[in-house]
């Protein structure tokens, strides 16, 4: 029997013991030794998720472990391999607990050169930054990339991506008291959006001349209305989250059309779940996080025993990258 982290109808959840299953073709089971929290287990429990809330499902999407059974078909896992999972949108797959079971084809060997905490939180930051930075919208040497809720695991994972091919990276945040830990943790330019009336201004400012091209926004609700006259024209701003708590972007004609703007409502898995597109991200990514080009940042580690804690910590919104549970 083994621990895992289920959610009920109502939200609730609940620790149960379960006895691992023997995987089925083409899966893998492992020991689970960290598992990542994210933004949308928080919308699944509270049924604000496009998935919409069951009874009694195992939550979670990033976990890493070692190996100790695979399924009849499975040829590029063995027992005793380190893996990773790489997330998708299917909630009969959670990771949350002392063991998981994931399809083959959603695993990646989880590199040395990373500890247990940073193996299990790589792959749903980089994999959404990627698609629109590489290959939607291919971030050019010199020219500005604009990222809100810089503080999140997946900003954190974008202004990675995006230094990495050259760009300057402008991060929006509510409250400076975050912005030197964020200037630190390789920003550009940080901007208190709490603080500041003319926000366009801000970021004009701070590109200095640059061109935003690309505007990575979690947030969106009213936020996109207070930037958007800041961007060049054509740029593509990619919402791929509602932080704000509104389910609309507010994009103002006028400037949508002086500005030629695209709206691009994005989800990884629109994307990833084509094998070759995934694969495509699977090679450029794994060899930059077995490198140490891409290190996960982790805004704290907490035991198994205290896995409600880190549920209290993700939801306060102050933690500066992955909030983690090790076992």
């Amino acid at each position: 029997m083994a621990d895992t982290v289920i959610c009920y109808r109502d939200g609730a959840l609940h620790l149960e013991r379960l006895a691992p299953p023997t995987p089925r073709a083409g899966e893998v089971r492992y020991h689970v030794l960290a598992f990542a929290l994210n933004r949308s287990e928080l919308l699944f429990m509270d049924d604000r998720h496009y998935v919409p809330r069951r009874d009694g499902v195992r939550l979670g999407y990033e976990a890493c472990g070692v190996v100790d059974a695979v399924g009849p078909g499975v040829t590029g896992f063995a027992v005793g391999d380190r893996v990773s999972s790489i997330p998708f949108a299917n909630d009969t797959y959670g990771v949350n607990g002392s063991w998981a079971v994931t399809p083959a084809e959603w695993l990646a060997p989880w590199p040395a050169s990373l500890d247990a905490a940073e193996g299990c939180s790589a792959w749903m930051q980089y994999l959404t930054a990627y698609f629109p930075l590489f290959e939607l919208t291919p971030v050019e040497p010199g020219e500005v990339v604009l990222v809100s809720a810089a503080s999140s695991s997946a900003a954190i994972g974008a202004c990675q991506l995006a230094r990495s091919r050259g760009a300057h990276v402008i991060g929006l945040t509510r409250r400076s008291t975050k912005s030197a830990g964020l200037l630190a943790l390789g920003y550009d330019a940080v901007i208190a959006t709490d603080e500041i009336e003319d926000l366009a201004r801000a970021i004009r400012d701070a590109a200095g001349g640059r061109p935003v091209r690309l505007s990575y926004d979690a947030v969106c609700g009213d936020l996109v209305a207070r930037y958007a006259s800041a961007l060049a024209p054509g740029a593509t701003i990619y919402a791929y989250g509602n932080l704000s708590g509104d389910s609309e972007v507010r994009l103002p004609l006028i400037a949508g059309v002086r500005g030629d703007l695209r709206l691009h409502a994005y989800s990884t898995p629109n994307f990833s779940h084509d094998p070759v597109q995934r694969a495509r991200a699977v090679a450029v990514i794994a060899p930059m996080l077995a490198s140490g080009r891409l290190r996960p940042v982790i805004d704290q580690r907490f035991a198994f025993a205290d896995w409600r804690d880190a549920y209290v910590r993700l939801r306060s919104g102050e933690q500066v990258g992955k909030v983690v549970v090790t076992l």
